[in-house]
């Protein structure tokens, strides 16, 4: 991995006699660093960030510093990430970034509680891993016959079960999804990390596990499938929102299901499927994923 990314919290730090390591609640990098090292990089880009705000009013998103392009965002009020790619790289760390915060949002909230119920050793190399496997996700847009034996499926549990929207995936692609792609890949990469709910725990039932996720109020309006009679029995999160109301947080349920190649993950309101409706939906969910095993098998075999 080549690739450079902390996670830098300065409210840690109370004194200048204080150890500046103790502001650096993650930190991974391509070459090995020792803490001397790891302190003066992390310091000098939040130094630099802090300075170019205060002096000029704006906020800067890059900094290159050697063959190194960081990409760098404050996410509250004093943590700050920093993600790089090489000078040669096509990639934007920019938008790698973002989509890193996006997906820890979505799954957490916010980075302070990422960080009060995640390892810290193990913040920054799973981060990383998820977001590199995220970019791997593409629509299948080419094959009518799985789209539409998947929109189908879809449509009836939009009658039958009680969600909000879903999509489904075959052997990690995205077959068919009431999302557009990137909203999607925020969903599938929610669904990566260890189903841990801080507040009621993992919850299993046969082959669903479901937790709760917290969805930006203007990105469940986007949703195609948004009803706004459907809002009124939705919670919002006043703790988490900030002064922008487009930016409060509804609490729903990312519910995932998984059979053979398939899995099919739905954004439900608060609350959860009984056992018989689990093995009603789980029974359903097989017999998809015979016909779509089946169709690839065919053009395999062509």
């Amino acid at each position: 991995m080549d690739r450079t990314f902390f996670i830098h919290d300065s409210s840690l730090l109370q004194s200048e006699s204080d150890d500046p390591l103790l502001a650096i609640r993650s930190f991974i990098s391509p070459k090995p660093m020792n803490s001397g090292e790891k302190c003066v990089l992390c310091g000098s880009l939040v130094t630099l960030f802090d300075s170019v705000t205060t002096i000029t009013g704006s906020v800067p998103r890059k900094i290159t510093l050697q063959n190194q392009v960081f990409a760098i965002a404050r996410v509250e009020s004093q943590i700050t990430l920093a993600l790089s790619c090489t000078l040669e790289s096509k990639e934007d760390p920019v938008a790698l970034l973002d989509m890193l915060i996006e997906i820890v949002q979505l799954r957490f909230s916010s980075f302070s509680s990422l960080l009060r119920f995640w390892s810290e050793g193990q913040i920054s190399d799973d981060l990383l891993n998820i977001l590199a496997h995220t970019e791997k996700l593409v629509p299948i847009d080419n094959d009518f016959e799985m789209h539409m034996k998947s929109s189908i499926f879809m449509e009836n549990c939009m009658t039958n079960y009680s969600h909000i929207g879903s999509c489904i995936l075959f052997r990690e692609d995205i077959v068919h999804s009431h999302f557009d792609t990137r909203t999607t890949k925020l969903i599938v990469a929610a669904s990566y990390f260890p189903n841990y709910n801080s507040e009621t725990g993992k919850t299993e039932l046969s082959n669903l596990t479901w937790f709760t996720v917290f969805v930006r109020k203007n990105i469940f309006q986007n949703i195609g499938c948004f009803d706004a009679n459907t809002e009124k029995n939705l919670s919002l999160n006043p703790e988490i929102s900030d002064d922008t109301d487009e930016n409060e947080h509804i609490s729903l349920i990312l519910a995932c299901l998984c059979v053979n190649q398939s899995a099919m993950l739905m954004l439900c309101p608060v609350g959860g499927f009984s056992p018989e409706t689990t093995q009603k939906l789980e029974k359903e969910l097989v017999a998809l994923d015979r016909q779509l095993a089946i169709k690839v098998l065919l053009d395999e075999a062509e």
